[in-house]
């Protein structure tokens, strides 16, 4: 009598998905490019694997196949550039990158991760904004209308490309209070800001305005949507170590953050989101084209802490 043997199923790896160099916003009818790229659980190299950009429907908008090398500054983290073309409409274009297994020696899941792109119309005219600050040009200061960004120069200088019609224009960097400054665009214009530097007194409040322009100081709590009173060990609903994002903050992030993702500590997250349970990583040394570190989104509980804390 014979014993029948089952042979063990290889264990499936996951596949980390990224896609980074998206555009701020791109114009309607344009072509642009985002890169995309996979990293395997296991170290497995995935070159030659597929990877499809869908709309919102899931249709196949565009596909590329991942390069036979590695992002530089990773291990294992394989690219690919894919092109596509923004609609004809203005507006926020939903998209999804999926990544296909098929093929591999080592199981792994297939996957996929969404992002979007801001559409936004043709620019008619150059609006020249300068912030300036107690007679001081203010530098790397990021001027937005609603999707269409740029820095401040030396000189406190940005310049936006905008169509013709109504804009809000906003100014923000850390340690600093403008207006938000309502402005019909039709012709090129300049335009002036005054900022105030913020008193340091509160640095755990973050400043804020309402749509009418009312200057608000509130504390974020550790739940989606709500502000409560920040004690000395609250930390906010979401954090970012980059200085250019809305979500640094530099007084929390002078104490020692730890992370714990899924119950396990993390040491290389660049931003989380406690709410939406997200955690950005570092892909490797890599950058983006803007200087930044390049990053993977995984999803999870997240558990921020100050590690000065809990060791005392």
């Amino acid at each position: 009598m014979t014993e029948a043997v089952t042979a063990a199923e290889p264990a499936r790896h996951a596949a980390s998905l990224a896609v980074w160099d998206i555009p701020a916003a791109t114009t309607a009818g344009e072509h642009f490019a985002v890169k995309v790229g996979a990293k395997s659980s296991g170290g497995c190299g995935l070159g030659g694997c597929r990877v499809d950009v869908l709309d919102s429907a899931g249709a196949v908008l565009a596909s590329g196949q991942l390069g036979a090398e590695p992002w530089p500054g990773t291990d294992a983290l394989f690219w690919s550039e894919i092109e596509l073309c923004a609609p004809s409409a203005p507006g926020l274009m939903p998209l999804a990158v999926r990544f296909s297994a098929d093929g591999l020696v080592e199981p792994h899941d297939s996957g996929a991760s969404p992002f979007h792109v801001a559409v936004v119309a043709a620019p008619d005219h150059v609006l020249t904004v300068t912030v300036a600050a107690a007679g001081s040009p203010v530098a790397d200061a990021i001027v937005r209308a609603g999707p269409i960004r740029a820095t401040t120069d030396e000189t406190g200088r940005a310049r936006l490309h905008l169509a013709k019609g109504r804009h809000e224009i906003a100014v923000w960097k850390t340690g600093y209070d403008a207006p938000i400054t309502p402005l019909t665009v039709e012709a090129d214009a300049t335009l002036r800001v005054e900022a105030k530097v913020l008193p340091e007194h509160d640095p755990d409040a973050i400043s804020t305005r309402t749509r009418s322009g009312r200057r608000e100081l509130r504390v974020v709590g550790a739940g989606p949507n709500r502000s409560q009173a920040m004690t000395d060990d609250a930390l906010p609903d979401r954090l970012c170590n980059n200085p250019n994002s809305p979500h640094y903050n530099e007084q929390v992030l002078s104490r020692d953050v730890g992370i714990r993702f899924n119950g396990k500590e993390k040491t290389n997250v660049e931003e989380y989101c406690i709410s939406e349970g997200w955690i950005r990583v570092a892909a490797g040394k890599a950058l983006d084209r803007y200087g930044n570190p390049l990053t993977i989104k995984l999803t999870g509980a997240v558990e921020p802490y100050f590690r000065d804390k809990t060791e005392g």
